[in-house]
């Protein structure tokens, strides 16, 4: 026994400078900001702090008298832990030897109090058992990791170790009543220190009733040793006992536990994953925390060897504790099951409605899981698996050649082997863990301390400091002190739905004014302020400086600076440049669009919801130029504002910002572009845009302009292969959508360009290529309607992309054809095939209704066809409308078709895409254009007029196309009679 002392004191030694080393290096986090600052209060008002939070406050009053005897250096604040840590490798030893000692005596009584001989040989609980508990205590990553924090995890750890060990106590039925009045004292402290705590409690209530119901008034035969002498009823008497005292002693603090069920704004609601919460406890409970010790990765693939491990030694218990059905501490097993499995099952219950969890808060069940690991390992080494011929009945497949031997010497296999590579493996898999903690950058709490001392060496005195979220304040006031910085916004602890909106701007003005310079210090300002609202007002009024002087990177925390004018304008209400007030299906208004000077990626659109949205809505967005001609790589869709703030938690009529990144095709050249904005739905149906009336007008809002100053990149590079040389120009690539057109249609040539080192040396010469001409496969020539001019006025190396849309001659042979491009000479660029036309010509016959509406020298409406002009409400008609081409499209127009009520509101919009685009109809060609009309159920009757037209989805304003003789911009084709029949 005294070996095992001085074992004992060695790992307590090893785990006390283990968990001194580097204690006070690492800054201080969040969590323990707070611990700080509370011991910065006095009693009452720590008391009435922790009443309002989700925290009671037994740990905060040990760390405030802590603090006051060894001051608040961050070795000071986190040393408590440290101490905690080290008395719960004595508690969890006592509770394994205590085990030891009075579960061996049992299997030694077992069969004597059967009139049968006693065993000795093989006992479930061995010398190794007690060091091996105290080992894990010692240099678990999980211990290790918390002991070096200032919060009270520990002491948790504690508390539930030493209740645990005198419940046991009491469970024996001879324990003196102070260890009952001990139990309940231990245990109502952890209370006060944690709420899941009860659910430690539950285990070993569960545990008591399992007695109360089985074994009340039972007679057990006792063993002559008065130290194991069982008497159930004093154990059931002082457990009820003990746990009527914990109830009076946390009594008094039990209505502000009640008060504060369901109210923590800390998390959002939700639903937890259970599965993925589990994995998480077990990874923690192995090898440490996920983001805090060990990747994610890495920790499931050790985890796999622990589970196995954890599998055996739960094996091995179950399997060898049926011999002890006689005795109390057969039940053992089942009680450490209890606190490992109630636990965890309860609090992950408990989180299913609001997914804030972290395994820390099942901690307390973490002895019981390495109890049950060292007491399989332990029965693991003395375990002797023999065979002999006395030992039952011979297998059926024995070899009956061999001679009978009668009893045969046994058989011995001794699993030492298998004992030391599980040795290894959690040695191995504990020292990954903790040079990840001590040494690895990536797994160190969140520097605040760096960001300080950053700050502090560049700080003037013009400057101050603006912290997103405000709940930080703690942390940074334990470093930079009291003044010259202000939270933003102002609380005291984190609240999700305290979401940062434009109302900030005030304080923003009362804490900038007459400042010249403005630290942001952000940090879970992706929760509060999860759309950027601070540093999107900054950027809207002050400048931005990331030279090296100004800008740091550090580890889970994000800071900048910005310079500010004199005087500062903030924006009145929100820093939109292009305004507007357009109503998307009575759901939300888009208030207006923000482009940052010189930031082409990215645009900042405003939204105010009309009403609580129910929908986790959507928003496309499409880049195209003056032209119509897309300049995305496809269009992108998205929430309107930031991920973690979907539009279901958007508040009606508050101006909700959404930077958008923009979709741009890499090489975009500089000019100005158009977006393109539509509202989707969750499953990505469009949205109406409604005029003021409440009318459906398109689906689409095209804003702008967007201004691209410098090329965007991605394209190619300065080392990409060159297919030739146009000019002061190489080409590297050069392609047409589509690859295939009919004679007479319109096309899109997409080239990528780098300009030349070889520049002009004619002064003043205006440096370009101009695609010129096609040529078709007979080698004929066709000038291009409008030659092209791409300018090569860029440095040498630039790369840049250039898409026009081009008209394949209608004179031109089917075949191949390729573009001209005239730097020196004509030379191809591109090339694609043309195929003979289907296009139609001839006047369509037998109009139903016959029209000669011009618009705008465009198009003229020729009449249509049509099924039937007499409907009852729900019928639908099929009319076909014909157009025939006056001149080209210079953008690609819809159609409208709206047949009006009494008032001239439209009653059904059948608005659409005509069946080959505008820009590609051809003087003179006859366009067939189906439209169906249905009827709305609740139709009354009536005669309904039929207006058709032409706007520019394009054009910011969906500009009409007029009638030449000016009288409109729609024309009235026909009427429709409802009828009630």
């Amino acid at each position: 026994m005294r070996k095992t002392y001085r074992y004992l004191i060695l790992i307590l030694l090893l785990a006390f400078f283990l968990r001194l080393f580097r204690l006070g290096e690492q800054s201080l986090w969040y969590d323990e900001g707070v611990t700080w600052y509370l011991t910065q209060f006095s009693l009452p008002e720590l008391i009435s702090w922790t009443a309002a939070d989700i925290q009671p406050p037994f740990y905060y009053l040990i760390l405030w008298a802590a603090v006051r005897l060894f001051g608040q250096s961050e070795f000071a604040l986190r040393f408590p832990s440290v101490v905690f840590g080290l008395l719960t490798i004595p508690v969890i030893w006592q509770i394994a030897n205590y085990e030891l000692r009075t579960t061996n005596y049992e299997l030694r009584i077992k069969n004597e109090t059967r009139n049968q001989k006693p065993e000795t040989r093989n006992p479930l609980f061995t010398i190794h058992y007690s060091l091996f508990t105290a080992f894990f205590a010692a240099f678990a990553p999980l211990m290790v990791y918390y002991s070096q924090e200032a919060r009270m995890y520990t002491l948790l750890v504690f508390q539930a170790t030493l209740g645990s060990y005198l419940f046991l106590r009491i469970a024996t039925g001879q324990a003196k009543n102070r260890i009952a009045v001990a139990y309940a004292l231990v245990m109502a402290s952890a209370l006060y220190t944690h709420y899941f705590s009860v659910f430690l409690l539950l285990a070993h209530f569960i545990y008591d009733l399992r007695f109360t119901i089985y074994d009340w008034g039972k007679t057990k035969p006792q063993p002559p040793n008065p130290l194991f002498t069982i008497h159930y009823s004093l154990f059931i008497k002082q457990s009820a006992a003990a746990f009527l005292l914990i109830a009076l002693l946390f009594a008094p603090w039990l209505p502000i536990l009640l008060s504060r069920l369901g109210d923590d704004p800390s998390y959002w609601p939700g639903a937890l994953k259970l599965t993925e919460a589990a994995q998480d406890v077990f990874i923690s409970f192995v090898v440490g925390g996920k983001r805090e010790m060990i990747l994610e990765a890495d920790g499931l693939a050790l985890a796999i060897g622990f589970a196995v491990l954890l599998l055996i030694s739960l094996i091995v218990l179950i399997r060898h504790s049926s011999r002890f059905a006689v005795t109390r501490h057969s039940s053992f097993v089942i009680f450490l099951l209890l606190w490992l499995v109630i636990p965890i099952a309860f609090i992950l219950l408990l989180s299913c409605q609001t997914p804030k969890f972290n395994p820390r808060y099942v901690m307390i069940s973490w002895p019981a899981f390495a109890l049950i690991l060292a007491a399989g390992l332990g029965r693991i080494t003395n375990y002797e698996l023999r065979i002999t011929s006395d030992e039952g009945p011979q297998s059926e497949t024995k070899d009956k050649t061999q001679p009978e031997t009668g009893n045969q010497k046994p058989e011995t296999r001794n699993p030492k082997l298998f004992f030391v590579l599980a040795l290894l493996f959690i040695a191995f898999s504990w020292g990954f863990s903790l040079r990840n903690w001590f040494f690895v950058p990536e797994f160190s709490k969140d520097d605040f301390k760096a960001v300080e001392q950053f700050v502090r060496e560049r700080y003037t005195p013009g400057d101050t400091v603006l912290l997103s979220s405000g709940h930080l304040f703690p942390v940074w006031q334990y470093y930079f002190g009291p003044d010259n910085w202000t939270p933003l916004p102002e609380m005291e602890t984190l609240d999700v739905n305290r979401v940062t909106d434009f109302s900030i701007i005030s304080q923003m003005e009362q804490a900038l004014r007459g400042k010249s310079g403005a630290w942001l210090v952000q940090w879970q300002d992706e929760v509060v302020d999860p759309n950027g609202v601070i540093p999107l007002l900054l950027d809207s009024s002050a400048k931005r400086v990331e030279d090296e002087f100004h800008y740091g990177n550090f580890w889970g925390v994000k800071l900048a600076y910005w310079q500010l004018p004199q005087p500062l304008n903030l924006s009145a209400d929100f820093p939109a440049d292009i305004r507007h007030n357009v109503n998307f299906g009575n759901l939300v208004t888009l208030r207006g669009l923000l482009q940052l000077p010189d930031n082409n990626a990215e645009v900042t659109l405003f939204w105010e919801p009309l009403q609580a949205l129910t929908e986790d809505y959507q928003v496309s967005l499409r880049l195209l130029d003056d032209a119509g001609v897309e300049w995305s790589d496809g269009t992108r869709v998205s929430r309107p504002a930031d991920y973690l703030y979907p539009t279901t938690r958007w508040t009606p009529n508050n101006v909700v910002p959404g930077r958008q990144a923009l979709p741009w095709l890499s090489g975009a050249p500089p000019g100005d572009y158009w977006l393109e904005v539509g509202w989707l739905t969750a499953d990505g149906a469009g949205v109406d845009v409604l005029d003021a009336k409440g009318n459906p007008q398109r689906r689409v809002l095209t804003l702008g302009p967007i201004r691209v100053i410098e090329p965007i990149g991605g394209a190619a590079t300065a080392n990409t292969p060159a297919l030739l040389r146009v000019g002061p120009l190489e080409l590297l690539s050069g392609n047409f959508e589509p690859l295939e057109a009919e004679v007479g249609s319109k096309v899109i040539f997409d080239a990528v360009w780098r300009v030349s080192g070889q520049r002009s040396a004619v002064s003043g010469q205006q440096e370009s290529v101009t695609l010129a001409a096609w040529e078709d496969a007979s080698g004929k020539q066709f000038s291009l309607e409008r030659p092209v001019v791409i300018s090569a006025d860029y440095p040498p190396g630039t790369v840049f992309r250039s898409r026009h849309k081009l008209s394949a001659p209608f004179e031109a042979t089917p075949g191949s054809l390729a573009l001209l491009a005239e730097g020196e000479g004509l030379t191809p660029v591109g090339q694609l095939t043309l195929l003979p036309t289907e296009r139609n010509f001839a006047p369509p016959p037998g109009l139903d209704i016959q029209a000669d509406a011009n618009f705008g020298n465009r198009a003229t409406l020729l009449g249509a066809t049509v099924d039937n002009l007499s409907l009852s409400p729900g019928q639908s008609t099929r009319f076909t409308l014909y157009w025939r081409a006056e001149a080209p499209f210079e953008a690609d127009y819809t159609i409208f078709a709206h047949l009006l009520g009494s008032d001239g509101t439209p009653v059904v919009i059948a608005d659409h895409a005509p069946p080959r685009p505008t820009t590609n109809w051809i003087e003179g060609e006859i366009i067939a254009d189906p439209v169906t009309i249905t009827l709305p159920a609740n139709t009354p009757p009536g005669a309904y007029p039929l207006e058709v037209g032409f706007y520019n989805t394009n054009d910011p304003n969906y500009a009409r196309l007029p009638l030449v003789d000016g009288s409109a911009d729609y024309f009235i084709l026909t009427k429709i009679v409802v009828s009630d029949k």
